[in-house]
């Protein structure tokens, strides 16, 4: 990988809005993407609901055409798309899920959602790397967690293009984010973090890291597990380029160790009893799992385009149609299509849902939300990223031989939607948690068998 300068930082060059790019001739009228016909042809089915969903579904789109073209080049090279990045920060991508007031495009969950499918459409790995900035962001202006000087402080930054990364995954606990192996001992005036976090998206331009560790703190009664904002640079951090694997090369997930890091007490964000879900948690978690889905989503749309367009190109020699025309392409065709929309509606389902729940009056009702919203978020995730799956595997079925070249995005699409199932919540997880709920087991309940 070639070197490149220090991450973006407040500072550098004005975010272009809409009125600039059109004066640039960017953007000022998203091209159609490549395979126009067939996504013609299902317009109706995933049509937005608002003008404000469509505009922003054009920008994501008119993005996605522009980086489609680069996506198989970051992917050979496994390197990270800088360029792509810059486009983001410069059309104000990289705020959507900041609150307008702070200059943010202030998109919901279900914008995000269906924003988030559309970039995904045209690079995957760009689409996910920018979602581990994004979802954070969008949770926590949800809940109004942060407001007056602190809000400000925190959210114009991102307007100005810092990039947000989650220090959360560890090699010790997996992907039970909710108990950190890192350490965070309590000092005068602050803390020491010390750790290692993997699967950290976007690590080539992340300037600032969320971290969770546990609190080693003798004034505390029981132990906490903290949430702190470290920015990159500080003493103790580094960045270890340790990310070569199958799929979504591109987000370059490096990790970041954490050796004697020392952090000032306003840097701990939040803080709770490892006892208790965190509310913040519960409410990211929400947010994760549905753009994340909708990602995954967005790559098989992209099979299921391809394979159109494929199925009514390719004509053997000896016959007189397409195989457009074959029986077991039209059923395999009518499968991907069945699966896709249904994914869809699980995901934006929810999303909408999640946008008119009603606030919990109680402790008791905070609690009992947040193990239903969990189990919810994680039939939508599951089945989203199962369905991509098998999607990209029937595009294959389709192609037959010539999808397995790596000069054609299929065998991309292939390797990328594969990561789906390894996100938190993962499968295996997943399906118990909504198989306890649909029992009426506890989903806290120790032991978990037996």
């Amino acid at each position: 990988m070639g070197a490149r300068p220090a991450p973006w930082v407040p500072g550098g060059r004005k975010p272009l809005g809409p009125a600039g790019a059109a004066r640039r001739g960017e953007c000022a009228r998203p091209r159609l993407p490549g395979r126009a016909a067939a996504a013609r042809r299902r317009s109706r089915l995933s049509s937005p609901s608002s003008e404000r969903q469509r505009q922003l579904i054009e920008l994501a789109g008119s993005l996605a055409d522009e980086f489609a073209g680069r996506a198989e080049r970051y992917d050979r090279e496994n390197s990270f798309p800088f360029e792509n990045f810059d486009r983001l920060r410069e059309l104000r991508y990289t705020s959507l899920t900041v609150p307008e007031r702070y200059g943010g495009l202030g998109a919901n969950l279900l914008e995000f959602c269906r924003a988030q499918e559309r970039l995904a459409k045209g690079d995957g790995a760009t689409a996910l790397g920018v979602n581990m900035h994004l979802f954070g962001i969008g949770s926590l202006a949800e809940r109004g967690d942060l407001a007056g000087e602190a809000a400000d402080r925190f959210f114009r930054p991102i307007v100005g293009g810092v990039i947000m990364g989650g220090g959360f995954s560890e090699p010790e606990s997996g992907q039970n984010w909710a108990s950190p192996s890192s350490v965070a001992v309590r000092t005068p005036g602050g803390y020491v973090l010390n750790g290692r976090k993997t699967f950290n998206s976007l690590a080539p331009i992340v300037g600032l890291f969320f971290v969770t560790a546990r609190i080693e703190d003798p004034a505390d009664r029981e132990p906490h597990v903290g949430f702190f904002v470290v920015l990159r640079g500080t003493p103790g951090l580094e960045i270890k380029e340790t990310w070569d694997t199958m799929g979504m090369r591109a987000t370059q997930s490096h990790d970041l160790l954490i050796t004697d890091a020392r952090v000032a007490e306003q840097q701990l964000f939040s803080k709770w009893p490892t006892a208790r879900r965190s509310p913040q948690f519960s409410n990211m978690g929400v947010w994760f799992q549905l753009s994340v889905a909708s990602v995954y989503i967005g790559i098989a749309a992209a099979a299921l385009d391809y394979a159109v367009t494929f199925a009514n190109q390719r004509r053997p020699a000896a016959l007189a149609n397409t195989i457009a025309h074959f029986p077991a392409t039209q059923f395999t065709a009518a499968e991907m299509l069945i699966e896709l929309e249904a994914s869809r509606a699980l995901v934006r389902g929810a999303a909408s849902d999640w946008l008119t729940r009603p606030e919990p009056a109680s402790e008791a009702e905070m609690a009992q939300e947040a193990s239903q919203w969990l189990v919810r978020s994680s039939i939508a995730k599951t089945f989203a990223t199962d369905a991509a799956v098998r999607i990209v595997d029937r595009a294959l079925e389709i192609t037959g031989g010539v999808g397995l070249f790596r000069r054609f995005p299929l065998e991309r699409y292939y390797r990328d939607v594969r990561a789906g199932k390894v996100h938190p919540v993962s499968r295996a997880l997943s399906l118990e948690l909504i198989g306890k709920q649909t029992l009426g087991v506890p989903l806290d309940i120790e032991p978990r068998w037996g």
